[in-house]
């Protein structure tokens, strides 16, 4: 005779992972030791719920525009650096801001940058609108493109045509002696003048006073010549030298 064993499931603290088929399945624990209610999320991660919004500042609404007494938005006026996007629109970066992308940075619509030809890194005097609630501010006129009225900068021709661009002999003379020191003015006025326009090479072994010279041309532009903006770029040049 073959006798039938039968298995019964045994509940309690002893039961093992082996002890019976029927044990029931014990719930999942949260991180307190307390059950977790609805279905356990990936990663230990919860959710937020839709439409729930997030608490980082980039996602809060901008503040009510200022108002005039007709109850009208006025336009404000603002400076800034055209940055173009590969869509076609732009945004203008303040100098206040050094440049950087900001929320309150006005935007420009592609069609009036497509209106008036411009392009990157031109500076713009628009007139914008005020920030909403749920829209940033907005570029509504523009005033000046690179110190001339928008329509007259259509016609300026661009430094990627070779073609269409002319290269004209300097005809305005950069006077640099300013004293009877530095003699590196005036030999610079005698052997090779410097004019409005020009490209100049220094060559010099090391330690021979190129930085000293730089320095020399610079005030003696800045001294006889207020209206010219000089910009100074030292590219891998020492500390001390610079101070």
């Amino acid at each position: 005779m073959i006798k039938k064993k039968r298995f019964r499931s045994r509940s309690g603290p002893g039961a093992g992972p082996g002890s019976g088929f029927s044990s029931s399945r014990s719930s999942y624990s949260g991180s307190h030791g307390g059950p977790r209610s609805g279905p356990a999320q990936r990663g230990g991660r919860r959710r937020r719920p839709l439409g729930q919004s997030s608490n980082s500042p980039g996602n809060e609404p901008f503040p009510e525009p200022q108002v005039d007494e007709n109850g009208d938005i006025p336009l404000l006026e603002f400076v800034g650096i055209l940055e173009m996007h590969p869509n076609g629109y732009g945004f203008l970066r303040s100098p206040e801001n050094n440049y950087s992308r900001e929320r309150t940075d006005p935007f420009v619509p592609g069609t009036m940058i497509e209106k008036f030809g411009l392009r990157q890194g031109v500076k713009v005097t628009a007139m914008m609108q005020q920030a909403r609630r749920q829209q940033g501010p907005r570029v509504r006129e523009i005033l000046d493109v690179d110190g001339m009225p928008p329509d007259d900068y259509i016609n300026v021709k661009s430094f990627d045509d070779d073609k269409a661009l002319t290269p004209i002999n300097p005809e305005q003379w950069l006077k640099l002696e300013i004293g009877k020191t530095p003699l590196t003015n005036r030999v610079i006025d005698l052997l090779a003048p410097l004019g409005k326009g020009q490209r100049a090479l220094i060559v010099a072994p090391p330690r021979s006073g190129k930085t000293i010279m730089l320095q020399h041309i610079s005030h003696g532009i800045a001294q006889n010549h207020p209206d010219v903006h000089l910009l100074v770029l030292l590219v891998d040049e020492r500390p001390e030298e610079v101070t």
